[in-house]
Order: structure tokens, then sequence, then C-alpha cells
């Protein structure tokens, strides 16, 4: 991998880019949406170390910012929203015409609105398709998350259920769940099928709210590899990282799990007025320098029950808020699924460690920035990891649609940034994926049958023609799968990338932009 920046004025009168998204079925399409309220279509060609960007379009139908643009998983349907509170439907048209600007560029492709679909009028920060592309999901300035038909453009559901703009959505890969990320430091995981297993995106009923995760039970300190295990409450996560006591193998669509048992405070947000762009304040939110060497996925020890027991309070245990607040700088919190189901990324995260230095002074507290992860069999339950060591908030995480094998040999985590000679370095890129489709794949194929944990550790995936000469066993994965995904973190200055196999990063990029980060693309 290399880091090397394309020279190329995506969007007219240097607007933000703040959103970007290539085409799924791999012809190399890339849409772009920017504050000149203009969606761009663009086709990246590479060609060894070279790369070559060509201009095929602009979609010129909103008349404000446009701020989150999404290629449908079937291809040529794209759908874009913005500030100005519609969502257009974009497909393929045979007519030919020139919007590029005055210099007399024609478009190589033409694109039609299909569908115009108007919400409250309030500002759309994210939206999300689903797995068969029959709908999607947006959200909105107005605390609300909305459903629309993509066959017909009608809204079919509204999720009323958050205090503050939501700025992050995501579909279910397996089609079973959505979740919603707001500002008022919650993110809500809501179920779409009833017992009988039918949706319930009708007008008439509810999607029922698995979870809200705003706070949960951490305990005061840092947990690290070197530092002893806290004692076993009796409870641990059923997906877990390593060293837990539990792992996770692949899910399956029918059967998610959804304990119950753990209980876990919810307690509102306060309500706090709107300001009419932003979710944040004047004053930036607080962004410490990294508590650890490297970011790196650490284990979350699970809360004792009942929560005012004695061996509670003598641990210290504390209930904190998982989220930064509205005052953090960036309009988007956006979360995601990794393409199998098994794990929700969510970014914005904050993890409280308290100092307690004299017996008699007030303890202090160091916000660390993270990313927590939930599992598909706790999606009700805390997280059972996240990912410290950030110098500013995480805002956008955004998954491999590859699965890879498991590597032999652990590699080390590479650092680079854009105005250094790292691009003379010769870097090895990522091994092929498990299998290449020679065509789209169909939408919606059921992931592979579970493994148990036995079966992950005993029967390895056979590796790729490059591992195979290597002899060392394998690196401890950070979560026990027969496969790796590769997903990457955006934080407002930086972008990690990091595998389900390793807990520190593959690599770091640094020092790319200017500005913050507001949209990753694969």
């Amino acid at each position: 991998m290399k880091a090397t920046p394309l020279i190329i004025n995506w969007h007219e009168q240097n607007a933000p880019v703040y959103s970007a998204h290539f085409e799924p079925s791999g012809k190399g399409r890339l849409a772009t949406a920017g504050g000149d309220n203009h969606v761009r279509i663009w086709k990246v060609e590479t060609d060894g170390t070279d790369r070559k960007v060509e201009y095929l379009s602009t979609l010129s139908k909103h008349n404000q910012a446009v701020n989150v643009v999404r290629w449908a998983p079937k291809g040529e349907l794209i759908a874009s929203a913005g500030d100005d509170g519609n969502v257009i439907l974009w497909v393929p048209s045979e007519l030919n015409s020139s919007n590029f600007g005055s210099d007399g560029l024609d478009d190589k492709e033409s694109w039609r609105a299909k569908h115009m679909c108007r919400s409250s009028g309030a500002e759309i920060y994210d939206l999300a398709w689903s797995p068969d592309a029959a709908h999607f999901i947006i959200g909105s300035m107005d605390n609300i998350a909305r459903i629309y038909s993509a066959a017909t453009g009608i809204l079919v559901r509204q999720i009323a259920e958050h205090s503050h703009y939501v700025q992050g959505v995501t579909w279910d890969p397996l089609n079973e769940y959505i979740a919603t990320q707001s500002s008022d430091r919650s993110v809500h995981i809501y179920s779409l099928k009833t017992k009988d297993g039918q949706y319930t995106l009708s007008q008439d009923d509810k999607p029922p709210r698995l979870a809200s995760h705003i706070k949960a039970d951490l305990p005061p300190r840092r947990i690290s590899s070197s530092s002893p295990a806290p004692p076993d409450f009796g409870h641990r996560a059923q997906l877990s990282v390593v060293d837990s006591n539990t792992s996770i193998g692949s899910p399956v669509p029918s059967a998610p799990g959804t304990p119950t048992s753990f209980p876990l405070p919810m307690n509102p947000p306060s309500v706090v007025s709107h300001s009419r762009r932003s979710s944040f304040s004047s004053r930036r939110s607080a962004s410490p320098a990294p508590s650890l060497p490297l970011p790196a996925v650490m284990p979350m020890e699970a809360s004792p029950k009942p929560y005012a027991s004695s061996g509670l309070l003598g641990l210290g245990m504390k209930n904190a808020s998982l989220y930064a607040n509205e005052t953090l700088t960036s309009f988007f919190r956006r979360l995601t699924f990794t393409p199998d189901g098994s794990l929700l990324l969510t970014p914005s995260g904050q993890y409280q460690n308290q100092h307690q230095g004299d017996k008699d002074a007030k303890p202090t507290y160091e916000i660390i920035n993270t990313v927590y992860i939930y599992t598909r069999g706790g999606i009700n339950k805390p997280p059972v990891a996240h990912l410290p060591g950030h110098k500013k908030p995480s805002v956008v995480v955004k998954c491999s649609p590859l699965i890879y094998t498991l590597r032999t040999t652990p590699p080390k985590t590479k650092h680079i940034t854009i105005d250094t000679s790292s691009a003379e370095v010769d870097i090895p890129s990522l091994p092929e994926p498990l299998s290449r489709p020679t065509s789209p794949a169909p939408v919606m194929e059921p992931p592979p049958p579970p493994v148990a944990v036995a079966d992950v550790t005993s029967t390895p995936v056979k590796p790729t023609s490059a591992e195979t000469s290597a002899t060392t066993p394998g690196p401890k994965p950070a979560f026990s799968l027969p496969y790796r995904m590769v997903y990457a973190v955006a934080t407002q200055d930086s972008v990690l990338l990091y595998d389900t196999q390793q807990k520190t990063p593959i690599c770091v990029v640094s020092n790319l932009h200017c500005a913050t980060f507001t949209d990753l693309a694969w």
C-alpha cells in the first residue's frame, strides 16, 4: 500500500468533499458529493502504481451542499442527500448533457433523477441502503431516521427516538438490523423482523429497538495485556477479543443472539438547542495525546451484577458515557457493520480512565478517543472491545467488502505521511481475497456456516500462494474467525487500517489533508 495524492479539482470553487463511494460491482466508478451542490461521477483506473482518474458526469438537482452519496448494492442506481432535505435517486439516461462547467468538457455519461424524496426539510447527514436495494435509511438534523422504498420513493417508516441530530446510519448486511448514531451520545439498534420472520417496514408497525448504547459500567483503569485481569464476575460477552473466555464464529442470519440478562442503564441525555448547520459549538472537544504507543484492539471487561454490590464499589467501577457529546467538531458519525454482519463498529467513542492520587484528593479523568465494537450475539450488551490511542476523535469507519485469508506471520505497523519518502518504500499489499468473483455476486448470499472455536483453531483457512512459504504459525487473532476482515477508521487528522486478526493497526496514514476527514470509501 502506498499513499499518493491525486491532484484533482473534485468540486468547483474549492468546495469540500463531504462523501465518496465506489460502485460495488467493481467497475471502478467513484461518486463524490460536495459543498458545491453537485454529485460527480468518476472512473478510477490503476495500472501498477499508476492511477488515472477520468471525469464521467455531474449530477445537478440539489440546491444546497450534498452530504452523502451511496451506490445501491446492485449498482446502476445512486442515492444522494444533503442540506436541502431531499433524497434523489439517480439512474442512467440515454440523453447526453454537459454540466461540468464552462470549459467545454462533455459528460461521458448521463444520469437522470428517478425519484426525489422530500423529508421534513431538515439537513440530511447520512444514508444507507438495505442489502437487497429495496429500501434505504437516512439520518437528519431533525433527530429522525427515515426509511424509504427505493421502488416508489415513498416514506415507509419514521424513527424519532434520538434527542439530537442523527449523524450516522447503517444497515445490517444480513438484513435483520439497522443502527443509528446521534450526537445525543447514543447508538440505537433496531430489529427489522418480527417473531414470524416478517419485515416490519409498514406505517402500522414500528421496528422494535433492541438496544440503546449510551452509558456502560467500565473499569477505571486501562486494560492491557500487561495488566492483571480483574476478577471474573461471571459475565462475559458472547463475542469477545482474544484472552477472554469466549470467541466467535461465522454469523448465521436466522438466529441472532438477543440476550437480555445484562442490565444496561439507559438514561436519556438532556435536550440541547439546535444550531443550523453543525452539531458542535465554537469550542473543540478534548483530543488528548495517544495514551498507547499504537492504537490497539483492547478488550472491554463487563461490569458485575448487581451494580451496587460491595465488590463493584471496591473496584471503583463507574458508569460513563460511551460517546462524545454535541461539541464534537464533525458533521458525521458514520458507523458500519462488517461484511459478514458479525461486528458493529461505532466511531466518536470516548473511554474514561480514572487516576486516583492521594487518598483525600479528587480523582482525575483522562478521555481517550476510541471506536467501540459490538458483536452480533451481544448487540444489546455493552461493547466487547475498543480501539484506543487516537489523537483526534474518529468520525467514520468503513470495511473492505472482501474477505481475506488469515496471515501466517504478524506484519509490523506501517506509518505513512504524505510528505515523506514513503512512496519509494516497498510496502507489501494486502493478500488476495478468499475468492474473487468473475461477475457481480447475487445480493444477500447466505454467510458461511457457523464454525466452532475448535474448528477455527484446528482447521485454518488455506493461505494464499504468497503466504505458503511461511513456516511459523500465524498470530493469535484478535477475533476468532476462520478469515479476516479489513476496516479503516478515519479520525479528524489520520486514517488507520485494522483487521480482525491482529490487535494493532496494519497501517497509520497521517498528514494527508489540512481539513478534517468526512468519509471513507473502498
